[in-house]
């Protein structure tokens, strides 16, 4: 099978701490001992439109006759290519994460006395973390200004919340690549031990968002099942361009509804993403095969919305990534 497509496993190790907020009871706040792939995407975007477009902050891709070779134009993408992802980035997650507290102290106007106190969380230096990234077709060619883009947004900007204030900087351990055949074998060999099976148990990362016509399933409730294997298939096709069905007899699990809340630069307002946390049984009619395996192992790189900024991760319980 001929596919462009390179995967690049990122693993590195944080030099500061990394401020995160605490988990509510009602929703998630960005972020809670995880990273999503989306604000990975948008600094390493930022930091190539800022870097490589000689027409920032006036930026006229339509005009420019150096757009094909901008990486950021080239993995940026458009409205009209949903089909034909070029830069997917799953979301980053720590590896045996201690996390610490620190006192925070404000001063009153008026006396200069102590006026409040609170305490904020954050993962400590010396943690692991790791994330991937995934590169389609022409995108390939620029691997390499992804590697410049991490290495120097991690060592002078940082990553996560308060980087103004020293939070979020890291350094890189290690990069893998992996091109598409081998990206693949080593989704089969994980896969493989779960053959014959005809029950198995997803665990959603971080969010699921599927909506259906302007609807988000906040429960697993009637359309779910044809969402949410109609959002499997798709994927698949997107990878290997051939339209496969997975034959699911029945869903169930244990999910609830939860909100995350992120601050957009961009937009320069918090934004609001809504859907499901949790796990999902799928019950099949046979035993599952290897090609099935395959669309299992490959929902691991997000279904639904905002799948190529690190939603809708769909892990198999007891795969060993």
């Amino acid at each position: 099978m001929n596919m462009e497509l390179l995967n690049l496993h990122i693993k590195g190790i944080t030099t500061s701490p990394w401020f995160i907020k605490k988990k509510e009871y009602s929703n998630y706040i960005y972020c809670e001992k995880f990273l999503w792939g989306r604000a990975i995407r948008g600094i390493i975007l930022n930091y190539l439109l800022r870097n490589y477009c000689k027409e920032f902050p006036n930026i006229k891709c339509k005009k420019c006759f150096e757009k094909n070779e901008c990486p950021f134009y080239n993995l940026y993408g458009n409205n009209n290519d949903k089909d034909m992802p070029k830069f997917i980035v799953s979301s980053l997650f720590f590896e045996k994460i201690k996390i610490k507290k620190a006192p925070i102290l404000s001063r009153d106007f008026i006396t200069n006395g102590i006026s409040k106190f609170k305490t904020i969380e954050y993962i400590d230096q010396n943690s692991i973390f790791e994330f991937e990234i995934i590169l389609k077709n022409s995108s390939i060619k620029f691997s390499d200004h992804i590697k410049e883009a991490i290495k120097n947004t991690l060592d002078f900007i940082g990553w996560g919340g308060m980087c103004s204030k020293g939070y979020g900087r890291g350094k890189i351990i290690e990069i893998k690549e992996y091109n598409f055949d081998k990206w693949i074998n080593e989704i089969d060999k994980r896969m493989k031990k779960f053959e014959e099976r005809k029950e198995i148990e997803l665990e959603i990362f971080p969010l699921l968002i599927l909506e259906d016509n302007g609807k988000i399933y906040k429960k697993i409730e009637n359309g779910f099942k044809k969402k949410l294997i109609n959002s499997i298939n798709e994927r698949y096709w997107q990878f290997f361009k051939e339209n496969k069905y997975l034959n699911v007899k029945e869903i169930n699990g244990n999910v609830s509804y939860k909100i995350m809340n992120a601050y957009s630069k961009k937009e320069k307002r918090f934004l609001k993403f809504e859907g499901i946390v949790g796990t999902l049984k799928l019950l099949f009619e046979k035993h599952l095969n290897k090609e099935e395996l395959r669309m299992i192992g490959i929902a691991k790189y997000g279904i639904g919305r905002y799948k190529n900024q690190g939603f809708g991760s769909l892990i198999l319980k007891g795969d060993n990534m």
